[in-house]
């Protein structure tokens, strides 16, 4: 099974209901509906949901990566971060993850999320480890 397959598979984000828009080639687009179910006690999105939303389109970016490479297994995260530039309302959600750069062990990516309007809510940085296996 490739390793863009086992990402997509992830328990967590169908609960959520993250929608794959595309992926491939070191790239990927997801979306999410944020109702009222995702808002924090101040009446904005919780800023979890916004990290969880561009940490997945990271795995599948970076697992399509993984899966043109030869002798990789997957990919995992190593070390992310995001800054949160405001606050989301209500509506649809988009992350979108590409490739910086990448070498035999590791890759870097860099995910935008955006609303509805597209607004940049969150900028995400996520650096990630090549396996030989996924054991």
């Amino acid at each position: 099974m490739k390793a863009v397959d086992l990402v997509k598979q992830d328990k967590f984000a169908i609960f959520l209901g993250i929608k794959i828009l595309s992926v491939g080639g070191g790239r990927a687009k997801v979306s999410l509906e944020c109702g009222e179910h995702c808002l924090n006690g101040i009446g904005r999105i919780q800023g979890g949901v916004t990290y969880t939303l561009a940490d997945y389109a990271f795995a599948l970016a970076v697992n399509s990566a993984a899966d043109e490479m030869e002798g990789v297994a997957c990919a995992v995260g190593m070390s992310t971060t995001a800054t949160f530039l405001r606050a989301g309302k209500l509506g649809v959600f988009y992350a979108e993850a590409k490739e910086v750069s990448k070498n035999k062990t590791i890759g870097h990516y860099d995910v935008i999320v955006t609303d509805e309007n597209g607004e940049t809510i969150v900028i995400f940085n996520g650096v990630a480890y090549f396996k030989k296996s996924n054991i």
